[in-house]
């Protein structure tokens, strides 16, 4: 990542055992017309967050700051970093980048930051 801007250590650094899935777009009930998630969407965003859970550390709570995370995707793993946000300052994985960074996130809301609207940058990559 680009460390020469971001001077700050990371608050949390993890790897999460956990293979890499899309945000499902939102499906709609013919008879209602509610909006709803797909299961493997709910199953995936589930999954990591017990994932996260278990190797968070054991004095974690959710940053309530503006922040940056980044996001590193691989066939096996997600990486996760956190870290405070300054004032001034080949493809393996499938699919769009942005709807994994976004699964991870809404998965993490709560538990990694207090609410997803605290990340102001972000950085992703996808291996």
């Amino acid at each position: 990542m680009n460390q020469e801007i971001f001077n700050n250590p990371p608050l949390i650094d993890l790897a999460l055992e956990w293979e890499p899935r899309v945000k499902g777009r939102p499906r709609f009930a013919r008879a209602t017309g509610r909006a709803y998630t797909p299961k493997e969407t709910l199953d995936a965003e589930r999954n990591l967050l017990q994932e996260f859970r278990d190797r968070m550390p054991a004095n974690w709570y959710a940053y309530d700051q503006p922040c940056h995370v980044e996001y590193t995707f691989t066939n096996s793993h997600v990486g996760v970093i956190l870290r405070e946000h300054d004032d001034y300052t080949q493809r393996q994985v499938r699919g769009d980048l942005d709807n994994h960074i976004k699964l991870v996130s809404d998965a993490l809301n709560g538990v990694l930051f207090d609410d997803d609207k605290r990340v102001v940058s972000s950085y992703a990559v996808k291996l």
